[in-house]
């Protein structure tokens, strides 16, 4: 908010030329602070969950398709089979940063993802399989990743031996895993 309203009074001063001065100088915002160490699992740790059958089946599939992939969660979460065409590519036309692009899948995401469509709870009212969501529930429901990040490190902890204490804790120069650090 100061950022913002120094920003709007400079504009005033320059170029729209209103004031003479900003009444409020730049050294009023607030000192950011240095930035914060951020989280990612090891492959045994990813190999970890994706091996422990007590984890949700979808939600195995999500994160094994986050980490491999690089998709922000919300986009994950949105992906429709039409975005995905035969060819193993993605389009993703609408996201966060209003940068539409498109990619190829990596061989055993297409092939792992190809498998989920012929197992994966039909979604209510879609009758064809080309269509619809591609990460549903077992109700077939579209997956919900609100709060998706305390359901990750519930998982390492349930599927890892031995966690390391970063990837739970947050402390004065890291932060602890969050779902967006599987980019």
């Amino acid at each position: 908010v100061a950022a913002l309203l120094i920003r709007v009074l400079s504009l005033a001063v320059y170029p729209l030329r209103m004031r003479e001065s900003t009444p409020l100088p730049r050294a009023w915002l607030p000192k950011l602070g240095p930035a914060k160490m951020r989280q990612h699992l090891y492959p045994a740790e990813d190999a970890a969950i994706m091996g422990d059958t007590s984890i949700p089946l979808a939600h195995r599939l999500l994160i094994g398709f986050l980490h491999r992939e690089g998709m922000r969660i919300g986009e994950a979460a949105a992906l429709d089979w039409a975005d995905i065409n035969a060819h193993g590519q993605v389009r993703l036309e609408q996201n966060k940063s209003d940068d539409p692009r498109a990619w190829a899948l990596s061989s055993d995401v297409i092939r792992t993802l190809r498998w989920w469509r012929s197992r994966a709870p039909s979604p209510r009212g879609v009758s064809d399989t080309r269509q619809g969501p591609v990460f549903v529930d077992d109700a077939g429901e579209r997956l919900r990743v609100d709060k998706f990040a305390a359901n990750l490190r519930a998982y390492v902890e349930q599927a890892v031996g031995e966690v390391r204490p970063e990837l739970l804790t947050t402390t004065a120069h890291s932060i602890r895993l969050r779902a967006h650090d599987t980019r």
